[in-house]
């Protein structure tokens, strides 16, 4: 729940690392209301990104596959957009429809959250196989990993596996 504590890079070098291990099908999702960096960290310019999503009446898996960017290590990418002018606010509801989709098509999908818990993070982490909680070593962000954590026990809807990762980088 604090950004600056590696969330981006950890779940683009998670992604890549998959591809290489398993040699599967990995689509690495930017799910958030904000600006995005993953397309940064992964060199691409992407032409399309969720933002293309908002108001979309026919949501379907032929859409969103023209959707992702290819990267070189063979992941490919739902990426936020990088312009301020383009930034929405997709619903949960198209969300889990999204998740639920690439669910369908990939091997693995790593979803990439804001740093913020709302709706949005709530029906994430609902979806989720596994949840990795990432914090660093700073009081502002172990505090705000216990809070989280102490969320996600009493939570009845989230069933993955809850894994922390202390971020020393």
């Amino acid at each position: 729940l604090k950004g600056g504590v590696g969330r981006s890079t950890i779940a683009a070098n998670m992604a890549i690392g998959l591809r290489q291990q398993t040699g599967r099908n990995i689509v690495l999702v930017e799910a958030q209301h904000g600006l995005g960096h993953l397309a940064l960290l992964f060199n691409l310019y992407p032409r399309h990104t969720i933002t293309n999503l908002d108001g979309e009446p026919n949501l379907d898996l032929e859409l969103l596959q023209g959707l992702l960017q290819s990267h070189g290590s063979g992941v490919r990418l739902l990426a936020a957009p990088a312009d301020p002018a383009q930034l929405v606010e997709l619903s949960a509801e198209v969300w889990q429809q999204v998740i639920r989709l690439l669910k369908e098509t990939a091997d693995y999908v790593v979803v990439d959250t804001a740093a913020h818990a709302d709706e949005l993070l709530s029906t994430l982490l609902a979806l989720a196989d596994d949840i990795l909680v990432i914090t660093g070593a700073d009081i502002a962000s172990l505090r705000d990993a216990r809070l989280l954590l102490q969320s996600l026990r009493h939570e009845n809807q989230v069933d993955g596996r809850i894994h922390v990762v202390l971020n020393h980088a």
